[in-house]
């Protein structure tokens, strides 16, 4: 049971770094409304989903974390 929801939170690690890319990637970054102001709501979101996968306190506070990391490097758009 947790092995499966390791595999989920891991899922989820690689979905954020390839939103992130392509929204880093394919956005002007000066342009009004741009797609980098969805940042702070989608780093609470992925939050939100590993907190919901209700892993041991070890694990969750390690993908919160590897989040705060991949996040971070571009949290100087938000």
């Amino acid at each position: 049971m947790e092995r499966e929801k390791i595999t989920q939170a891991e899922a989820l690690m690689e979905e954020l770094k390839k939103l992130l890319l392509q929204i880093t990637w394919g956005d002007k970054r000066y342009a009004y409304n741009g797609q980098k102001l969805i940042l702070p709501w989608l780093h609470e979101d992925y939050q939100y989903s590993i907190k919901k996968l209700n892993l041991s306190r070890n694990k969750e506070d390690y993908y919160l974390e590897k989040i705060e990391r991949i996040i971070g490097e571009y949290a100087e758009f938000y």
